[in-house]
């Protein structure tokens, strides 16, 4: 059996410096008729089939000037068979590619490829088979096929115009889809109704969102059209947004933004089939009310009494009575709170009895790890978190308590401009946080070692600021008792005046006891604590006066 690649090449070979002659079809009628029935076309269509494939063997792409120069004709002539090579493309026996500077009269592309399907098929001398998709079994088919469109795209591979009309063609074959006829029911123009697709696809890959300029920078060409229709997302005309399908996640700047799905979106696409969960905080982030234990807290009346105040503001009823009574003022009906003070004296631990006693669950955050040395990573982490935190509100049958531990990096006075890099990237954090806290209206609760360097921008966005002091002699000797219930009062009263320690001193001291007896098997004595006091306070704790006989 000839194999269908000799034909081709002799009407290849026929077609150089013919000059498309009158009968040039005819002197190769059967070679024609061959390549035709396996190619599945006309016979007109089989030779200009047969040009670009041969052509393709020189170039990588091959556009209408090539073809009129190997067949010595004029460009004009040629282009009376424009429609035989737009016919090949629709089969998918060629394939348009992007990225060409020459037009025709009509503003098309022309710059073509033999889809490699049939390359492979006309060397192995078998059918191609379906060159074409048309119909898919699923949604998830559909979408991957569409996103390979998109990395063709991206690759110049193939060129808009074609991309869009092929997305058109599949949205008609493919109307059975639920999907496909809730996107036509909204009537998207044809770069929104591809994002959206996008955004879906890389969702199901569990990733936030799409960066919106470098999708529309492929799907735009016009860098006037493009800064529009990224416009129309910002402000809320576009159609996405106004369908509620997509939102739009703000970077420092404009172009930084990322279009995400909506929980409106991921309803419908719930309801198709399609689960795509909201990415929302670890389970590691989330410390439970209940496996929160009880612990005493030891204050002076002042701080008890602002803390007291904190708890009941959250606890409620009283909770929604605030808050409505906050709506009917036009107030902000955020509950935000600042614990400052000393290393050790209690912060977080408040924080978390406030927490158990109010039946909240707390979503900490480690502010260091939204620190980053990239430029404009860190800002877009800080609005992941209150993103995540509205998502557990939404979630969660209590609204649980946003607790920035040891947040002296993100509160700190502001830098200077013309500072480093790193101090341009905090300043962005820090106006980015101020904007949040600006509109938020859920419970957060901030804890900083060094209030003295807090911006004074923060000052108003937190409604309490409750210092915790470094424990008087009376509650330091009420904290020895609760810690090391076997010493005696008058050794609490000793070791509490003698050592200045802070509440989270003297909470190592006890594990520093607990310990040695189970290494060495014995009780420890009043010695062992005071050495260990000793080694607590590295000499900046000890007392000028007071004395206590180690025998």
């Amino acid at each position: 059996m000839i194999k269908k690649f000799s034909y081709i090449c002799k009407v290849f070979e026929g077609a150089k410096g013919n000059q498309l002659k009158p009968g040039f079809l005819d002197q190769h009628d059967t070679e024609l008729a061959i390549i035709a029935s396996f190619l599945g076309t006309d016979k007109l269509e089989a030779y200009f089939a047969s040009l670009v494939f041969g052509l393709s063997c020189y170039h990588r792409s091959v556009d209408m000037s090539d073809i009129f120069k190997h067949m010595d004709c004029n460009a004009l002539e040629l282009l009376q068979y424009n429609h035989v090579i737009l016919a090949l493309d629709k089969k998918g026996i060629v394939k348009s590619q992007g990225n060409n500077t020459r037009f025709n009269p009509a503003g098309r592309e022309y710059n073509y490829v033999i889809n490699k399907k049939v390359v492979d098929a006309i060397l192995s001398n078998s059918p191609p088979g379906e060159l074409k998709k048309i119909h898919f079994n699923d949604m998830l088919e559909l979408l991957e096929h569409l996103w390979s469109l998109g990395e063709e795209l991206n690759a110049d591979e193939i060129n808009r115009h074609d991309l869009f009309a092929e997305v058109e063609r599949l949205f008609q074959a493919n109307k059975q889809l639920p999907l496909v006829k809730h996107i036509l029911t909204f009537k998207l123009d044809e770069v929104d109704a591809f994002m959206y697709l996008m955004v879906i696809w890389d969702s199901l890959h569990g990733k936030e969102g799409i960066a919106i300029d470098t999708l529309l920078r492929d799907l735009i060409r016009r860098p006037s059209q493009r800064i529009r229709h990224i416009q129309s997302l910002h402000n809320g005309e576009n159609d996405l947004v106004r369908h509620r399908l997509c939102a739009v996640e703000e970077g420092s700047f404009i172009n930084d933004n990322e279009v995400v799905l909506t929980d409106h979106s991921r309803e419908l696409l719930k309801s198709i089939g399609l689960v795509v969960n909201k990415r929302g905080p670890d389970d590691d982030d989330i410390i439970k009310h209940q496996q929160i234990k009880t612990r005493e807290l030891i204050f002076g009346k002042e701080e008890m009494k602002q803390l007291e105040l904190l708890c009941k503001t959250i606890t409620e009823p009283h909770f929604t009575t605030v808050r409505e009574r906050l709506a009917s003022g036009n107030m902000p009906l955020g509950i935000t709170a600042v614990l400052h003070g000393p290393p050790g004296t209690g912060k977080t631990e408040s924080v978390k009895q406030v927490a158990r006693t109010t039946g909240r669950d707390i979503m900490e955050v480690d502010i260091s790890e939204t620190k980053s040395m990239w430029y404009g990573k860190s800002e877009k982490l800080i609005k992941g978190i209150f993103r995540l935190y509205r998502h557990r509100v939404e979630t969660s049958a209590t609204m649980p308590i946003l607790l920035f531990n040891e947040a002296d990096g993100v509160l700190s006075t502001r830098r200077q401009l013309g500072q480093s890099n790193v101090g341009q990237t905090e300043n962005a954090m820090q106006n980015i946080l101020l904007d949040e806290l600006e509109k938020f209206d859920g419970i957060l609760i901030a804890t900083t070692n060094l209030i003295a360097n807090l911006d004074k921008a923060f000052e108003r966005r937190f409604l309490f600021k409750i210092k915790l002091n470094k424990p008087g002699h009376a509650q330091r000797a009420k904290i020895w008792k609760l810690k090391l219930p076997g010493l005696s009062k008058a050794e609490c009263d000793t070791l509490a005046g003698k050592y200045h320690l802070s509440g989270g001193q003297i909470d190592n001291i006890a594990r520093k006891r607990e310990i040695q007896e189970i290494i060495y098997g014995s009780k420890c004595n009043i010695s062992d604590i005071i050495n260990f006091c000793e080694e607590e306070a590295m000499g900046r704790e000890h007392a000028k006066i007071g004395y206590m006989n180690r025998n």
